[in-house]
């Protein structure tokens, strides 16, 4: 769950970067199927560069494997199952869950629309004027309301196909969907709008060229300002300001300089990259099966330290925690209840950043097994405080401690 709320964060951000910069540097451009590809491009971007990540360098510091096998692990009522991460990535599921509920419910709607309401041909739907509804299209069906005749119809019915044709209606499905994921992100509805406003744009420049007066297809659209929309999901005949329209209607067309400015995303496309790379690094890293390591006796919880097969140098000492670890691990972890019920068993093994004052810096999961069994043990890792810091030719340095622990049932 907590991965779902982190990929939805780190997803909003990506989209905020990069919609931003398109829309104060090239918004105003007239290219306005490049736009379009670009707007389109940063959404499937932002859904993907969190799930980026590679790791490119070699650990420098010496690492402090410790392994806890067979630990006996006491139930205990304090333990609270669920966190308030937990259930904030719980409602965002829940929420996710019933916007695409009603995704679908909104879709099932028109195709209600087709089959109650008469047709003049395959795909072209009239609309009882009771039902108040403006033009609109979704997919290949067009809706025309039965009060619209004569040549403001056949030009609507143009409009409409060209949208068709231009396969606008994908643009809009991948919105949609886009908004479920999405929902609590502000700079979504603005860049809903500004890809809706591209798709109005295309139509436009597309009508001029068929010979039809600026002037009748501007009193055409204000017209029809009014009227419901059907939905989100639909390609309606009113949307858009119709001031923007005019303008990008009458503006002098952009430079060919301006296709360069889309060039101005990569850096910041490789900077999000190296950013989820960045935290990603040791996820796949592998364990040096030379350092110390720690077993419990399920038994008799007698502690048998192995000594490491490697030697260090003398300018080199690894990190040493400054306590009773074993005692502090073994007083501390309570096994998830969740889990538990469930018999899910497994090693996690943590990597904890030791800093150059001995303490930790950062935790990450190297090897996950089960939610509430990952959060256990990196709660109980925090409590290793303090430690005597990894140190090179008698200086201080950071360095990674792997540590696993294994939860075992009875």
């Amino acid at each position: 769950m907590e991965k779902f709320l982190t990929y939805q964060l780190e997803s909003s951000l990506c989209l905020l970067l990069l919609f931003s910069t398109w829309y104060f540097l090239m918004k105003k451009d007239t290219f306005f199927t490049l736009n379009r590809i670009t707007l389109l491009l940063i959404g499937l971007i932002s859904l993907i560069l969190p799930l980026t990540g590679f790791n490119t360098t070699e650990p420098t510091n010496p690492l402090t494997i410790f392994y806890m096998d067979d630990l006996l692990l006491i139930e205990s009522d304090s333990y609270q199952t669920f966190s308030i991460i937990h259930l904030t990535a719980l409602a965002s599921v829940a929420v996710t869950i019933i916007l695409l509920i009603r995704y679908f419910i909104r879709i099932s709607k028109i195709f209600k629309l087709i089959n109650n309401n008469p047709s003049e041909n395959k795909y072209l739907i009239r609309l009882s004027e009771s039902q108040n509804y403006s033009a609109f299209s979704f997919f290949k069906w067009i809706f025309i309301p039965d009060n619209i005749i004569g040549n403001e119809r056949d030009i609507i019915a143009l409009h409409e196909n060209i949208h068709i044709n231009r396969k606008h209606y994908i643009d809009r499905s991948f919105l949609e969907l886009l908004s479920v994921f999405m929902w609590f992100n502000p700079i979504l509805s603005i860049y809903k709008k500004e890809l809706k406003n591209i798709h109005e744009f295309e139509v436009d420049r597309e009508i001029i060229k068929q010979n039809i007066s600026k002037r009748d297809y501007f009193e055409l659209i204000y017209k029809y300002s009014t009227g419901i929309s059907f939905s989100d999901i639909s390609l309606n005949f009113n949307f858009s300001s119709l001031k923007e329209r005019i303008a990008m209607m009458t503006k002098i067309r952009s430079s060919v300089f301006a296709y360069s400015k889309q060039i101005l995303l990569l850096p910041i496309i490789a900077f999000l990259i190296l950013n989820f790379s960045c935290d990603d690094m040791g996820k796949d890293g592998g364990l040096n099966n030379d350092s110390a390591s720690i077993h419990i006796n399920e038994t008799t919880m007698d502690v048998i330290e192995e000594k490491p097969n490697k030697s260090y140098s003398e300018s080199e000492e690894i990190p040493q925690f400054q306590g009773d670890l074993m005692g502090t691990l073994s007083s501390n972890l309570i096994y998830p209840k969740s889990a538990k019920a469930k018999g899910i068993e497994g090693k996690v093994i943590l990597a904890l950043t030791i800093n150059d004052k001995g303490k930790i810096a950062d935790i990450k999961v190297v090897n996950s097994v089960e939610e509430s069994l990952d959060r256990e043990a990196v709660r109980v890792a925090r409590l290793l405080e303090d430690w005597k810091p990894a140190s090179k030719d008698g200086k201080a340095i950071d360095s990674d401690v792997m540590l696993p622990i294994k939860f075992k049932l009875q």
